[in-house]
């Protein structure tokens, strides 16, 4: 090769590691290592297991040369900045990047510096290198690691092909280029493939020391260039969120203290349920959460641009599109291409989603059955509460010994303060539970499902937990609101629920995590100890003890930051009507969740494998089926659920014996009316501002432009040349 740079802070530095499990072979590993040097890999760190572990895995940490990681970047369509020389001396353009057009790339000159490729970049593009290591090299038909695998069970693919692209291997067909770490990971060869904290001190410690000062924006672009986008984007969304919040948070505050002013002036009594100012806040918070998603949509799509992952450029590579290595299929040809690949029959996909919706229902079925428990328990499902309306009808979810526990005087006395907190614990705990087992039995059937791509998988899977857990949040809140039409006790257990799932979420996201991992193996732990006491970090533990320490830890999954600020944004939306201060309270309590996921990342899980990715996918979604749904919601509530709506209309109502509103005879049809062409309304409003405000910037739309122009131009001054000579 031409020249042969290390990648890494100094030669010796590794930036990926790759841990073997105890019942690898030494000399399938021996066999490995090999295979990985002479594919161009660098093992420079090899340790022989965690602290405090039996039976250790190896653990090997390993780069590669820059040549190698220049011609990855161009296999994957990385985009860069290029020199103003690119556009004729103004500002450069975001191109792809090539090899041979290196020289034109900003930074490309510092190469030996390590500041063209940042460390994500090289831990994304080292991955790359390791991922398209195969088993066999082209053309051949055995090696020493082959004949090994095929020892231990393994089956082998070979090069001999036949007149279909076939490959044949002891009569079975097979794909012809089975990749390494693929094999190792199917059959637990290898259970940790991820990039090192060691050797980033710096970095890390200036992400958490920005990210704790509340008074700046987060440091958006120091997380993409150390965790990749995947990351940036979750706290670039963070970002955007909390700043957004400000709006309704001081609007839902303004209200609060309105009422009390009115009450204290005129002597009044009035609470959320007959709160004139309130259904505005409905109205605000509707229109504001439509213009936080479009305005997010925008950044994101700049980001994107910025970032070089933007999809409407027609450039942008999405890693997360790569296929899964446990999918599954026969072979069959391209129809595109004329290659060989793996086939799954989309009917037999759409069975299996069938058969994963009915164990979701069922699942969902006994969560159903366990809130309506939890309400007994509570003293919420009581037909003496609303005696006209039960009077001589069974109540469908009243059990009486269940429900006489909540009554004055009984272990779950629903007048005292701590007694009646103990069921909603005990609620909220059973629902950690459940989500905790259903996470299991999602992944389960996902894995079941035969994805083909991360993409498709990753959707997959979160549209089965945000619904079971939404089902958990939410249900207790709709049944309230919607079966009961009772905005009291709506509004007891969204804030019950809303502020314990507060506190929940702080302890389980950082202390819970870092109680275990510092409570895992006598030997590691008292060797973290001494560390802290030297204010080291356990990712600053020495070489020969770092590795192996850091592939104990956990994965980081990104999911659950995501599920519970999206949650959240539902109690905010969804109820906004019942409980205006939830937003206020979202943005003291988001402040605080973002930077303890910033020290989680640091110093209680493994560093997260870079991902280029340019929106936030399924969540945008989710978000947006929330969002619109609210308007439906608050109209229901302000109608149906409370007095609200009888503040603003009187004459549509009346006051029955037993103090709850009835309507006027022969005006029911005229309040459900007004419900319901005021959600339309907010329908119309919420439809002509996403054609008012469009998603993606006018800069961005420009500089892809630009970009095309440039491009345009030098194609025909290359045909112009060509035509000259």
């Amino acid at each position: 090769r031409a020249h042969f740079t290390m990648i890494g802070n100094n030669a010796t530095e590794p930036l990926l590691m790759v841990r073997f499990t105890k019942k690898s072979p030494p000399d399938l590993i021996t066999f490995t290592k090999e295979r990985l040097v002479d594919s161009g890999i660098v093992i420079t760190t090899e340790e022989g297991g965690g602290l405090g572990r039996k039976d250790p895995g190896v653990v090997l940490g390993i780069t590669t040369n820059q040549e190698l990681l220049e011609m990855e970047a161009e296999s994957i369509h990385l985009i860069k900045p290029t020199k103003p020389d690119k556009t004729w001396g103004k500002v450069g353009i975001m191109e792809l990047f090539t090899v041979d057009d290196r020289d034109e790339f900003v930074n490309i000159e510092n190469e030996p510096d390590q500041t063209f490729f940042s460390s994500a970049e090289q831990s994304m593009l080292v991955n790359v290198v390791l991922e398209s290591v195969t088993v066999l090299k082209n053309g051949e038909l055995s090696n020493n690691l082959s004949r090994k695998l095929e020892e231990l069970g393994v089956p082998l693919h070979v090069s001999n092909s036949d007149s279909d692209g076939m490959i044949k291997s002891r009569g079975i067909s097979i794909f012809s280029h089975d990749r390494l770490l693929h094999v190792l990971l199917e059959h637990n060869y290898v259970d940790v493939v991820c990039p090192l904290h060691g050797g980033h001190r710096s970095e890390r410690k200036a992400i958490t020391s920005d990210s704790f000062n509340f008074f700046t924006p987060l440091p958006i672009e120091k997380i993409r260039a150390y965790y990749g986008d995947g990351i940036a984007l979750y706290f670039a969304w963070m970002d955007s969120f909390i700043y957004w919040l400000l709006i309704p948070g001081f609007v839902g505050l303004g209200i609060f203290f309105l009422r009390k002013y009115e009450n204290a002036a005129h002597g009044w009594n009035r609470t959320v349920d007959d709160c004139i100012y309130t259904p505005f806040f409905g109205l605000v918070m509707f229109i504001w959460a439509i213009l936080f998603l479009r305005f997010w949509n925008r950044r994101e799509n700049l980001l994107a641009y910025e970032w070089g992952c933007f999809e409407g450029g027609g450039y942008g590579y999405n890693s997360f599109s790569a296929a899964r290595p446990e999918f599954e299929g026969v072979m069959k040809r391209n129809e595109i291409t004329g290659l060989m690949i793996k086939y799954y029959s989309p009917k037999l996909r759409m069975l299996k989603y069938i058969g994963s919706a009915i164990v979701t229902a069922f699942l969902l079925a006994c969560a159903f059955s366990v809130m309506i428990l939890s309400l007994n328990l509570q003293g919420y499902v009581n037909p003496a509460h609303d005696e006209t309306r039960w009077e001589g009808k069974t109540h469908p979810f009243y059990f009486p010994r269940l429900a006489d526990l909540a009554e004055e005087g009984q272990i779950f006395d629903m007048q005292d303060t701590i007694r009646s907190l103990i069921p909603v614990i005990l609620h909220v705990s059973s629902v950690i539970v459940m989500n905790t087992c259903y996470r299991s039995v999602a992944e389960k059937l996902t894995d079941w499902e035969n994805h083909q791509t991360y993409a498709s998988h990753e959707n997959s899977l979160i549209l089965k937990r945000f619904l079971f857990e939404a089902f958990d949040a939410y249900l207790i809140l709709f049944y309230l609101a919607f079966f009961e039409c009772d905005i009291a006790k709506l509004r007891s257990e969204l804030v019950s629920m809303f502020n314990i799932d507060v506190f929940r979420r702080v302890a389980l996201t950082y202390v819970v995590p870092k109680i275990l991992q510092l409570l895992q193996g006598n030997k590691e732990k008292a060797d973290v100890g001494a560390a802290k006491k030297n204010d080291i970090t356990p990712a600053d533990i020495p070489d020969d003890l770092r590795m192996s320490n850091e592939a104990n830890w956990d994965g980081y999954e990104q999911f659950d930051d995501y599920l519970e600020m999206v949650i959240e944004l539902g109690y905010v939306t969804l109820f906004a009507s019942a409980y205006p201060l939830a937003a206020i309270i979202a943005i003291m309590a988001n402040q605080v969740e973002v930077r303890i996921v910033a020290l989680k990342l640091s110093s209680v899980t493994r560093r997260p494998m870079p991902l280029r990715q340019g929106n936030i996918g399924t969540w945008n979604t989710v978000m947006t089926a929330i969002i619109w749904m609210s308007a439906l919601t608050n109209c229901l509530i302000f109608g149906f659920s409370s007095m609200q709506m009888m503040q603003w209309f009187p004459s549509l109502y009346t006051i029955a014996e037993d103090g709850d509103q009835e309507y006027v005879a022969g005006k029911g049809d005229e309040a459900v009316f007004i419900i319901f062409a005021a959600e339309r309304m907010l329908l119309l409003i919420g439809i002509l501002i996403v054609m008012i405000i469009p998603i993606v910037p006018n800069d961005v739309l420009i500089k892809v432009e630009h970009r095309n122009y440039v491009n345009a131009e030098e194609a025909r001054m290359s045909r112009i040349k060509s035509g000259v000579k």
